[in-house]
């Protein structure tokens, strides 16, 4: 919904979800907040340069970390950045 989205960019969602993103411990609940990004991102172009803007591909390439990385955190961080 480009309503929601644009709203979401305006409130300050995207800054907040990668913030939280970036400093939960939880891995479920990390993996659960890429659902909100996603949303918010997806075929969204203001919000995909924002992402980019804040470091947000450089934060999704930590979670791949071969050697650290959670299987399923790292497919949703592909499916992310495939979008």
């Amino acid at each position: 919904n480009p309503q929601v989205q644009l709203k979401g960019i305006h409130l300050g969602f995207l800054q907040s979800l990668l913030r939280l993103v970036h400093i939960e411990s939880n891995e479920n609940l990390r993996f659960r907040l890429f659902y909100p990004l996603s949303a918010l991102l997806r075929n969204f172009p203001q919000a995909q340069r924002l992402f980019l803007d804040y470091g947000g591909p450089e934060m999704m390439m930590n979670f791949l970390d071969l050697n650290n990385a959670n299987q399923k955190l790292a497919l949703r961080v592909v499916t992310l950045m495939n979008d």
